[in-house]
């Protein structure tokens, strides 16, 4: 097997020699082709071998190699096997002619003699070649395997076994190249040789019990080790599915989400359930993926009036869509054989225009479904009608081919041709500002055209005039523009650099100002509010710009794995749709900001706790007062006045009847939880300058600890109604928080140094002093249910796990720190903790020690306490901004959430791909 396939054309064989020869000194072994022969069928079987069996394919572009049949043949193969693509670009090769399928690779100009540049880019290119060097080798390795097991009918004597099987999994699982991805064949041979495998251990073990049956003792021994093995092997099975759920969740989330459903409906284990989250979490901007075409969806477009969507394909179906219910609106419109390029409604929703790749253009009355006028504009030069606008009346449309540089107006009536527009190069991309005096157009050259119309109210396509020269923008390819409504600036991208130019075209058009991250955009969309423009990416990326600062509205999402064709708000709000390359597209949605509900609350929070035994969330607000939510709906209930300044902690007793609350005001209310009414008050006197920092209930109600500011803390008998402990520094340690044991007689007291404390409540006296496990203060204790284990969160990021009889250490989580640890939860009858910290709240198993999920990624915003309630079904959450967040937690809640979202089931044949093991089911019961 060679390291590197060199493909290149014979004109450029003196620099593939030079290259070759670097690469051999390098002791890079490399596959390439010197014989000048004409291409055979033999011949070819050696080339695709040589691709096939090469760990990278190193392709020399240049005007002779892209216009290479051979070259192409050879392309094509290396991408069907998902090799790794090294571009060279030859110095005097003309960008705008590479294909789209290289022109999304990061390539590498090189110059075509050696000297110190040529060196420079040389190291580069070695560089490039040997990223997850050993991964890809073994992507080469398990992909010759594959062929020649798929070459000699699947006979599974080729199949892999024992430890090159495990080896295989585990590759398959831990992939770390952000441009590789396994292939359908590598998926179909690790499978059906864990399913053979899976199958001759079956038949060793039913040997062993036949064997073994002479012996009751033995019998039993062998039933026990076949129930363990099967155990092992449906275990094994489980994490390679969640693996493979987890590999196709950066690409493809339908066959991310519906993998994993069905792997946690068949085994429901943390791995299963912690990927269910996971999946939840990571699609939950996803609004409703939306499948109906048969091949690429090329556009999707609102209707103005915001009730329909129509898509376009490569199949040459538009498809109608209820935006309400998601929904076909009767079948497919087809008249157009050839792919349908571009769609536009027209400004009052009641016609659709769309345009083919043969120059045909039809316009279609969206409410009787029927074809009013067609043309055919070919014999004009315009044959791939890529872009159909609409004027802001309604009265003609501007039409658009890639292969032209000619620009069409039409009348919207009868469709009859009323002006043109020329450039000097081909056309990538055509705008009207909304008032319909300003006309822009993009070329393939970088140049942005601009043209007006001040002749007055009643506006027409001819009096359109040149008002400046061609504007360079880009040395590339101008792929998009867009007006901005609310101050006619025009954003306008390329495939170069810098990606994103702004232009004031009410100011002389002056330079542009530039903005973005350097990566190639080609497509841009701006919401009808006009404060958010949305920026496509080539590599499928999405970032959200305020047009107010141009900057970053949002962190950027991966919205496909590939080129994105159509994106396009929502009229009405502040939807997204967006399609790539596939048969499908996505409705996405980013309010509220993180995945979980946000929810109003009166003024701002600081805490918020569910009421045990009930359907009760309490939250306490700056004016003192406490709001009651009932937690499915989120709907407030009723509000109950009590401090007369903010409240600063709460605290709920283990039976959930009794609510305590500690405020500015210097005082503590104890309250009945339901219905939520005050019993009675204790006013504390305060040291100047101090407030009630934190409060706790003992489980049966009868105790009520209290911190002040100054790291005080005072223990309050409800019974006899007096002070027990009062406003003392317990061997001189100052407390930044502290819980009530389940029995009611512990009080861990969290230390300002780092020290943990036992408080025995009935002797009224320290009992313990662990050794300084934290380098800074202890701003959470928790209990373990059965009381056994305390839990410790710092302000050194850290989470302690102690053995309450004795104080001792016990381990020390593994989890990285992200911050200051503000709060723990615990999950009932689990080993689960929620952690409020400086980046969010994080999912964290204390038994198997690593993370669940990471529910909410809020640096900037951070979290200040967490609350389970007790089914564990729901997390509430709030921010130090008083912002209330609420999760729902439950599986089948989940569950009903993503099947919503990818909206179909497994057909068979993918259903016999993943889970050959099982009989076919439908996952999503309601698709």
């Amino acid at each position: 097997m060679a390291d590197v396939f060199i493909s290149y054309s014979r004109k450029d064989i003196a620099f593939a020699s030079l290259l070759q020869s670097g690469l051999e000194k390098k002791a890079i072994d490399t596959w390439i082709d010197w014989e000048d022969i004409p291409p055979t069928q033999d011949w070819l079987k050696e080339v695709y071998k040589a691709i096939e069996e090469s760990n990278a394919f190193l392709f020399i572009i240049s005007e002779a190699s892209l216009n290479s049949d051979i070259c192409k043949l050879e392309i094509t193969h290396a991408v069907d096997n998902n090799k790794r693509l090294v571009p060279i670009v030859l110095s005097d090769t003309d960008i705008q002619k590479i294909p789209k399928l290289l022109a999304s690779k990061q390539w590498i100009s090189f110059p075509e003699n050696e000297g110190d540049e040529f060196q420079e880019t040389f190291d580069k290119l070695v560089n490039a070649i040997y990223t997850d060097w050993e991964w890809i080798k073994k992507h080469t390795q398990l992909q010759v395997l594959a062929l020649e097991w798929s070459r000699n009918g699947k006979n599974k004597s080729y199949l892999i076994s024992g430890s090159r099987l495990k080896n295989a999994e585990n590759w398959l699982g831990n992939n770390p190249s952000k441009e590789i991805s396994a292939t359908t064949e590598q998926i179909e041979f690790i499978q059906t040789s864990r399913s053979i495998e899976n199958q001759r251990q079956r038949a060793i073990l039913f040997s062993i019990l036949f064997v073994l049956i002479i012996s009751i003792g033995l019998t039993i021994y062998s039933i026990v080790q076949r129930n363990q093995a099967q155990k092992a092997e449906e275990l094994a099975r489980i994490r390679e599915l969640t693996a493979q759920s987890q590999i196709f969740r950066k690409d493809d989330i339908f066959y991310s989400a519906i993998i994993g459903i069905e792997t946690y409906q068949r085994n429901k284990i943390l791995d299963t359930y912690s990927n269910l989250i996971n999946l939840y979490l990571s699609s939950a901007n996803i609004s409703r993926i939306f499948w109906g075409h048969d091949q690429q969806v090329n556009c999707v477009q609102f209707s103005p009036n915001g009730r329909f969507l129509a898509s376009a394909s490569n199949d040459g179906k538009i498809i109608l869509w209820d935006n309400n219910s998601s929904e076909m609106k009767g079948i497919p419109l087809t008249s157009q054989s050839k792919p349908i390029l571009s769609l536009a409604f027209s400004p009052d929703s009641t016609n659709l225009v769309a345009g083919d790749a043969d120059g045909s253009i039809a316009v279609w009355d969206v409410n009787n479904r029927e074809i009013i006028q067609t043309v055919n504009i070919k014999n004009e030069g315009l044959v791939y009608i890529e872009e159909i606008i609409f004027d802001p009346d309604g009265k003609f449309i501007a039409v658009r081919s890639w292969d032209a540089n000619d620009i069409l107006f039409l009348d919207a009536k009868n469709l009859k041709i009323v002006h043109k527009l020329s450039i000097d190069t081909n056309v990538t991309s055509i705008a009207i500002n909304p008032n319909g005096r300003i006309f822009a157009a993009g070329g393939g050259n970088g140049n942005l055209y601009l043209w007006t119309n001040d002749i007055g109210e009643d506006l027409h396509p001819m009096d359109f005039s040149r008002i400046v020269e061609p504007i360079e923008v880009s040395s590339y390819e101008i792929t998009d523009l867009v007006f901005n409504s609310l101050d006619g600036t025009l954003a306008v991208s390329s495939l170069g650099f810098p990606t994103l130019s702004l232009f004031d075209v009410n100011n002389d058009f002056h330079s542009p100002l530039l903005i973005g991250d350097g990566s190639p955009i080609n497509r841009l969309a701006l919401n009808y509010s006009g404060n958010l423009l949305a920026a496509a990416a080539n590599d499928g990326t999405i970032t959200l710009y305020n047009t107010n600062t141009y900057q970053p509205y949002s962190k950027s999402w991966k919205a496909s794995p590939n080129t994105i064709t159509s994106i396009v708000f929502f009229p009405l709000g502040d939807l997204l749709s967006t399609a790539g390359l596939d048969n499908s597209f996505i409705i996405w949605t980013f309010w509220p900001p993180n995945p979980g509900r946000d929810f109003f609350v009166r003024n701002y929070s600081n805490r918020a706790l569910y009421v045990p035994r009930s359907g009760l969330l309490l939250t306490g607000d700056l004016n003192g007062n406490v709001s009651v939510y009932e937690k499915s709906s989120l709907i407030n209930i009723y509000i109950k006045e009590g401090h007369t300044e903010a409240i600063t902690s709460m605290a709920i007793n283990l039976n959930g009847d009794r609510l305590v609350t500690a405020g500015f005001d210097s005082m503590i209310y104890i309250w009945e939880t339901n219905p939520l009414e005050k019993l009675y008050r204790i006013k504390i006197d305060l040291p100047v300058n101090e407030y009630l920092m934190s409060i706790a209930i003992s489980p049966d109600s009868r105790y009520i600890a209290y911190i002040l500011s100054n790291g005080m803390f005072s223990l309050w008998d409800n019974k006899e109604e007096s002070m027990l402990v009062e406003n003392i520094l317990p061997n001189d340690i100052e407390v930044f928080d502290l819980e009530f044991s389940p029995n009611g007689e512990i009080l861990a007291l969290g230390g300002q140094d780092g020290v943990l404390s036992l408080f025995d409540v009935t002797k009224l006296k320290i009992i313990k002093t662990s050794i300084k496990a934290h380098n800074k203060g202890i701003n959470n204790v928790t209990f373990s249910q059965s009381g056994s284990v305390i839990i410790t969160g710092s302000r050194d990021g850290i989470i302690n796990t102690w053995i309450t009889d004795g104080l001792e250490l016990y381990y020390t989580l593994s989890r990285r720190s992200r911050g200051e640890i503000e709060d723990i939860s615990l999950l009932k009858d689990t080993t689960i903790i929620a952690i409020a910290d400086q980046f969010g709240v994080e999912l964290w198993d204390l038994n198997k020690d690593r993370s669940v999920a990471e529910l909410w990624d809020s640096p900037e915003d951070y979290s200040i306490s967490v609350d389970f309630d007790a089914s564990g079904d729901y997390l509430v959450a709030v921010n130090k901004s008083g912002s209330v967040v609420e999760w729902k937690l439950d599986y089948q809640e989940l569950i009903d959430s993503l099947c919503n979202l990818v909206g179909r089931n497994f057909t068979q044949e993918e259903w016999n791909l993943f889970f050959w093991d099982r009989e076919y089911n439908q996952t999503c019961s309601n698709w």
